[in-house]
């Protein structure tokens, strides 16, 4: 939930952007670092955790070839094309596309057709 706020696409940052009249692309930008860093310690007390505590560490997942786990990436491209949306740099458009609702507007266009194509693989792979 902490790092949801910083790393995008961040709905939180979106509205304060917006509100403010600031640049998304900017708030954006500043809190890729700061959420790293706060993903990296995160990992780094799990993996302490999980050494000093054998009880507590999570059962090794069985290991997948190349081939599965490409297969298995492609579950991420909404994501990582809404995060390109997010992260796009505005100078390089016109002045009308670099207003601050621009980019949340676009994000949100994204969100509906990434659910939009999920729901429509739900609906054809249901058997009745």
């Amino acid at each position: 939930a902490t790092l949801g706020l910083m790393i995008p696409p961040s709905l939180t940052l979106i509205v304060y952007g917006a509100t403010t009249n600031e640049s998304i692309t900017r708030l954006f930008m500043a809190g890729i670092l700061p959420g790293l860093v706060l993903a990296a310690m995160f990992m780094a007390y799990v993996a302490i955790h999980a050494k000093l505590s054998k009880a507590d560490a999570p059962t090794p997942e069985p290991p997948m070839s190349l081939r599965e786990r490409l297969a298995n990436s492609r579950f991420l491209s909404p994501v990582i094309c809404l995060i390109l949306i997010m992260v796009n740099d505005p100078n390089y458009y016109d002045e009308v596309l670099d207003h601050p609702y621009f980019i949340p507007a676009c994000f949100i266009v994204g969100i509906l057709l990434a659910a939009n194509l999920v729901v429509m693989r739900y609906l054809t792979n249901i058997k009745v």
